[in-house]
């Protein structure tokens, strides 16, 4: 992503950018679902003095203005993705790796079927987000 692609999408959200933002946002774009830890070791390669604090408060900033989301996953540790777009994830249980899966439809279709059955009459839904749990088959 260009810098004026990041910029763009600062712009975009009304954030103030500063050279820590950008360093932080990517890492993010150029690593696959990070920790914040794994952002901070990228991003600590061109930027030595940048905190943790630093890092962990603008991964906040990016995810309250839209720019990323948090990924929870079953081994305790919180990811964030840069794609913000309508997507789902496969959760490797072996590796702990994640990977996108297309959105495909699957949404339309969980969201006609809870509409269908009926379940969730004082609910209302804003938005399907699956992780789908197993792992690779080693060939």
């Amino acid at each position: 992503m260009s810098d004026n692609d990041i910029i763009g999408k600062f712009r975009e959200k009304g954030l103030r950018l500063t050279p820590q933002r950008m360093s932080v946002y990517r890492a993010l774009c150029e690593l696959r679902h990070p920790t914040a830890e794994e952002v901070r070791e990228q991003v600590r390669r061109l930027t030595p003095a940048i905190t943790v604090a630093t890092v962990y408060n603008t991964l906040e900033t990016l995810v309250k203005s839209g720019l990323a989301e948090k990924v929870f996953t079953l081994d305790n540790k919180m990811r964030f993705d840069a794609d913000t777009r309508p997507h789902h994830h496969l959760y490797d249980n072996r590796t702990h790796s994640i990977s996108d899966l297309s959105e495909s439809g699957l949404s339309d279709l969980i969201r006609s079927h809870i509409k269908e059955m009926g379940v969730l009459k004082d609910f209302e839904l804003q938005e399907i987000k699956i992780e789908l749990i197993g792992h690779y088959r080693q060939n």
